[in-house]
């Protein structure tokens, strides 16, 4: 019988179960999560179970685009879309092309990504050395709908006797990345969070508030931290925008901000809604035929509100304006 020094059966042994080994990481790489997948956790912290692996995405329709800055995808999976269902892909270094050609309304497919929770969120990261491959698997989706939320889901942080702020918990996590909206709310303070960018939005039905910024907004203009408009005591019908977390403990913020992406994202109320209650109906028309073919409009607020070409008096040139915003509430 044949016999085999120690050292041979060592060296085939570590050969063997190395090649065991390589093909059980292909084979996982091999698999492909959803957005579900890797987003979803039971965590307190609210990390995603895949942090720091390499992996495949089954992906998703690309509901946002960003080019400025650092670039990167917003990626929404139908399948859920009341939670869970969102994730950034991000060119870290901006230092690749990967999203040339990827348009808003692509289902893109994504290999060789690696997930990373940075500073709360979690994000699909682009890296050159890991060689990652997007494929746009079809196209012409449509853009999810922004899911309507009461503040109180995505909750402002509370601070503490320190003057950080934190929230209370991690609740809001299954809605990070996603499209998401309140309505009917008013700015609060300002000048919030790490960037003091931040700005509060009160429930004008209850009293709950979340955070919000306009630092992604492609229609902000340069130097701004915050959209034309959005000052304290201004109501807004609705304010749109991408939930994303911001969390660093060692500078004291862990919180959710809504970050609008466009102009339109902010809908503050029309002219012809006198009462600021998001709808221009007989409430309105009452106070506007208050003021019909009256002499001097101008010196009252209201009527100055409603005098369309500034002439002061209310006539037909106004009366045509108020009803094209009839049964609507959302200026431009």
């Amino acid at each position: 019988m044949t016999s085999f020094h120690p050292y041979i059966i060592r060296s085939v042994c570590r050969l063997f179960c190395t090649a065991i080994i390589s093909l059980t990481v292909s084979a996982a790489q091999a698999q492909y999560r959803s957005i579900y997948e890797i987003q979803y956790t039971a965590a307190a912290d609210g990390g995603s179970p895949y942090h720091g692996q390499l992996l495949n995405c089954s992906g998703g329709v690309v509901a946002y685009k960003m080019v400025r800055t650092v670039p990167r995808l917003v990626l929404h999976d139908p399948a859920h879309p009341d939670g869970w269902g969102g994730i950034q892909v991000k060119d870290r270094y901006n230092l690749t092309n990967y999203f040339d050609g990827i348009e808003v309304g692509d289902w893109v497919e994504l290999q060789n990504v690696q997930v990373e929770d940075h500073r709360g969120t979690t994000f699909l990261q682009i890296l050159k050395v890991n060689n990652p491959i997007l494929t746009v698997v079809s196209r012409g989706h449509p853009v999810p709908a922004a899911l309507l939320l009461d503040p109180n889901e995505i909750a402002a942080p509370l601070p503490d006797a320190y003057g950080d702020y934190y929230v209370a918990d991690h609740a809001a996590e299954k809605y990070e990345s996603m499209l998401v909206r309140v309505a009917n709310v008013q700015v609060a303070r300002m000048g919030l969070g790490k960037a003091q960018d931040n700005y509060e939005l009160c429930s004008l039905e209850n009293p709950t508030c979340c955070w919000a910024a306009d630092y992604y907004n492609d229609d902000l203009e340069a130097f701004a931290l915050y959209y034309d408009g959005v000052e304290s005591g201004q109501k807004l019908c609705v304010v749109e925008g991408m939930l994303e977390q911001y969390k660093n403990i060692s500078t004291g913020f862990d919180y959710y901000q809504l970050m609008t992406l466009c102009a339109d994202h902010l809908q503050f109320p029309s002219p012809a809604d006198v009462n600021d209650d998001c709808a221009v109906d007989m409430l309105d028309y009452a106070i506007f035929s208050g003021f019909w073919l009256e002499p001097g409009c101008g010196s009252s607020p209201v009527c100055v509100r409603l005098d369309c070409n500034q002439d002061t008096i209310l006539d037909l040139v106004d009366l045509a304006s108020f009803v094209n915003e009839w049964l609507d509430g959302a200026g431009e």
